[in-house]
């Protein structure tokens, strides 16, 4: 007889069908977290022949998770439902992510099924019909990865649900072809990368603390961020020492890993987006030990002492309605893995 569980995922609500353990069935379905993520340092060292700007950066997740469903469909039924030609479709509650081959998720998926039909026999695409769900939690336009995040749990998830077994060197290989971020959100926690973001150097755990992100409504795509960095003067720029900003974080300082938090992008994106300065000031003065922007922005972050005190920045930030415009307000904590499985059936 078949058991109905009901699991919550922040503020998603799954309703997952589990059948009796029986090695002849198939999984039909796997339910996955994936986490955001924050670049607590961001330092660019130059250009390459192909366009790509070469990264130094100290990335760290973050318990911001959108939450993934992947799922076989019975074809027939499918068909019935929705006209869709392709085996992978993409469904989600937001409307700001594409539903087709634009999500990196879809093409995390199709790599995989294309990659099982050519290296694993009695493997066939034609009997493979995929539904991947995704509820947004991670901010988009945010510099926190969402996008990668959810491709990186696809990756992991869609070997799981096909029972392929491709090994983690292989699965970081795909996830480079997929995107500059995906292989460091295949493998989350704290970790220095460098290139476009595919070498990557776990190192420990960030030390204990909260953090709090605020997403104003605006944002501005990565390719116009980089280039007004292009078009910025040296002079602009305020440099973090990602060195040091690696040395502190094992031995454990928070505090001078907070001197280092810092985004050579910031200064290119308050030109367009002022709102981001007026949040850093806003952050410092709740007791933020450091403010910066992650990633490609717009989202700011700022590192306290403790997930109490952040909890108490928030809330504050919301009673006292500190911006002039509308933001999203997150506190939240460091988290040592960029995806998991949280229920497969």
């Amino acid at each position: 007889m078949n058991s109905v569980i009901i699991e919550t995922c922040q503020s998603c609500w799954h309703y997952i069908i589990f059948k009796e353990a029986n090695s002849n069935i198939k999984m039909n379905e796997i339910n996955l977290k994936a986490y955001a993520k924050i670049n607590l340092g961001l330092d660019i060292c130059g250009r390459r022949s192909d366009g790509y700007h070469e990264l130094y950066t100290l990335m760290q997740s973050v318990d911001i998770a959108d939450c993934i469903t992947i799922r076989r469909l019975d074809s027939k039924r499918y068909e019935q439902s929705k006209d869709i030609k392709e085996s992978i479709h993409i469904v989600s509650d937001s409307l700001d992510i594409p539903s087709d081959a634009g999500n990196i998720a879809y093409k995390a998926a199709a790599m995989i099924i294309n990659e099982a039909q050519s290296f694993y026999s009695g493997f066939n695409a034609d009997d493979i019909n995929i539904e991947i769900e995704i509820k947004k939690n991670i901010p988009v336009q945010a510099g926190m990865g969402g996008g990668s995040a959810d491709a990186a749990a696809v990756l992991a998830g869609m070997n799981k649900l096909l029972e392929l077994d491709i090994d983690e060197i292989k699965l970081r290989d795909y996830a480079l072809r997929v995107g500059a971020d995906v292989p460091y959100c295949l493998t989350g926690g704290t970790a220095l990368c460098s290139g476009i973001g595919e070498v990557i150097e776990k190192i420990p755990n960030f030390p204990k603390c909260g953090f709090v992100i605020v997403k104003p409504d605006k944002g501005m795509s990565t390719k116009e961020i980089f280039e007004e960095f292009d078009k910025t003067t040296s002079k602009d720029i305020l440099r973090p020492d990602i060195n040091k900003l690696r040395n502190a974080v094992i031995s454990g300082d928070l505090y001078a890993a907070s001197k280092q938090a810092l985004n050579v992008l910031e200064a290119a994106v308050i030109k367009r987006l002022p709102e981001i300065a007026a949040i850093k000031r806003a952050l410092y003065k709740a007791g933020a030990l450091s403010a910066s922007m992650t990633g490609s922005g717009s989202a700011v972050f700022g590192i306290f002492k403790d997930i109490q005190t952040a909890l108490i920045c928030a809330e504050s930030l919301k009673d006292k309605r500190s911006f002039n415009i509308n933001t999203e307000i997150i506190p939240t904590k460091s988290i040592g893995k960029g995806w998991e499985v949280y229920r497969h059936g």
